[in-house]
């Protein structure tokens, strides 16, 4: 059992912890002034802190970066593709580029960004959560991997 003063520096820890969150909550976003200088993109996705889209095939994440949630992998020029989905989780980002490619990065603390090898070929939709990604298939069958502390990665069955 930890002792008196332990347990007061951990209460005063979480108390400024939801002072923090607090005021982030605060701030709102703004209305934009004029639509002249905004990017235009053809796919979103928002996740805890950071959001993603796809403009002009290009894949850009902004906000919160604490984990690397923004740091899209670079891709080579000379490789044609098409990004067919994109999604944004707590701290991590998956998307799926033509030829049913996975890419992953962000936060791998789960192990969500290790994509079964089965998924990397297969995949034709993306959906990330918290701790978790999961696919659907090309055989419309579905794959998860990552956290499953609450068995989110086990496929239903029949």
């Amino acid at each position: 059992m930890p002792n008196k003063r332990a347990k007061q520096d951990l209460n005063n820890k979480i108390l400024n912890l939801n002072k923090i969150v607090k005021s982030k909550s605060k701030k709102s976003c703004k209305k934009p002034k004029s639509k002249e200088n905004f990017l235009q993109f053809t796919q979103i996705s928002s996740g805890w802190l950071h959001s993603c889209g796809v403009s002009e095939q290009q894949i850009l994440c902004w906000g919160y970066n604490d984990m690397g949630q923004n740091n899209v992998p670079l891709l080579p020029t000379s490789y044609a593709f098409s990004i067919q989905s994109l999604s944004a989780g707590r701290s991590h980002t998956c998307s799926i580029l033509s030829g049913e490619f996975i890419s992953c990065w962000g936060s791998d603390e789960y192990s969500q960004l290790k994509t079964p090898e089965y998924a990397m070929l297969n995949a034709v939709q993306v959906s990330v959560g918290s701790r978790h990604s999961c696919a659907t298939l090309l055989n419309k069958g579905m794959i998860c991997w990552g956290g499953n502390n609450e068995r989110q990665c086990q496929t239903p069955l029949k």
